[in-house]
This record gives C-alpha cells, structure tokens and sequence, in this order.
C-alpha cells in the first residue's frame, strides 16, 4: 500500500479528525481557521503506520504552513521558529516575505542549503 492509499484509510481519517478536534481545527503555527487544514506528522517510527503515531507527534496545519514545513532546510525552519516565536502577540503573518529573505540570505552567501 502506497503512502497516498493509506491516508485514505480509515484509520487514518479518524486519527486526523481527532487531531484536527483537539487543535480546534486551527492551524498550530499561523491560526488560521480558514485554508485548507493537513495533519502533519511531526517525526515517523519505522514500520509505524500513519494512524499508528502518538497524538503529540501529531499536528494541525494550513496547507501553507504545511507546504513551508516541507520546503524550508532545517536552519530556515530554526529562523522561522525564531522569527516567530519573538512576539507572540504579533505573530508572522507574511510568510512570504520571511521565504524572500532567506532567499536574499542565501543569494548574498549569508547562508548556504
């Protein structure tokens, strides 16, 4: 069974409806409420089956913050985290912007990935 298969299991659209559920069917880095919603999984087990991860492996995404947790090296991720985590009450909402400075960062040799 393919990977795509399997997310159309029925387990797995239980498991995802429940994380969705529990995180208020809000994306966990940006808030929103109104794109489209993945479950991410966080990190995987061998042999483990995607309805099979823990629930805090588990997490709710806009299909934006979902598409930046796959593209993004593991720095930018940490800049990211940076960026948004330094004030929690303004939150980063021009997640563009940010990809566009780490291009710039990257195109100057600032930093390299």
């Amino acid at each position: 069974m393919t990977y795509a298969e399997k997310l159309k299991d029925p387990r797995w659209q239980k498991k995802r409806l429940e994380i969705l559920s529990r995180d208020n069917f809000t994306c966990h880095n940006c808030g929103d409420t109104t794109l489209t919603l993945h479950v991410h999984h966080l990190y995987y087990f061998k042999d483990e089956e995607p309805w099979e991860a823990e629930d805090m492996a588990l997490e709710t995404l806009c299909c934006e913050c979902h598409k930046i947790q796959h593209t993004l090296t593991e720095f930018e991720l940490f800049l990211y985290e940076c960026v948004k985590n330094r004030d929690r009450d303004r939150e980063v909402k021009d997640r563009i912007s940010f990809r566009r400075m780490i291009l710039r960062m990257k195109e100057t040799g600032i930093i390299y990935g």
